[in-house]
């Protein structure tokens, strides 16, 4: 996947609106539309018409919440979400694959409070 097409719904998710990324992105909310759009068809095929966009959300979490209910889906990095067996969710990779390199950064000599301790020791684990 091409780090633009990153950059686009990282935006969205960010402005939460189609509107609000378009013109942050500098493009118009046509245009940014469309590109989701047939992002988005490529990754859910003949699922795409049954699609139904009724939030945007920020935490990952709270998605998985209203995925377990059946009431959406949850786009993230694989390893982020609960998908063991006794969750009731599912990882299924999308095609094409959406790829990003991902920093972490922090202030220089930072101390860390116990849980950005287990944080960052969770994130060593999943990705090195």
């Amino acid at each position: 996947m091409e780090l633009s097409t990153l950059r686009r719904f990282l935006m969205i998710a960010r402005e939460g609106t189609i509107s609000g990324a378009a013109a942050a992105l500098h493009i118009s909310q046509p245009s940014l539309s469309r590109q989701a759009s047939s992002e988005m068809r490529g990754w859910f095929k003949r699922d795409f018409e049954e699609l139904d966009i009724v939030a945007t959300y920020n935490l990952l979490y709270n998605a998985a919440l209203l995925a377990r209910r059946g009431i959406g889906y949850v786009v993230s990095p694989q390893g982020i979400v609960d998908v063991s067996e006794s969750s009731g969710l599912t990882f299924r990779p999308l095609e094409p694959a959406l790829t990003a390199d991902v920093r972490i950064a922090w202030k220089r000599y930072q101390t860390f409070s116990p849980a950005a301790e287990v944080f960052l020791h969770r994130i060593r684990a999943l990705w090195g």
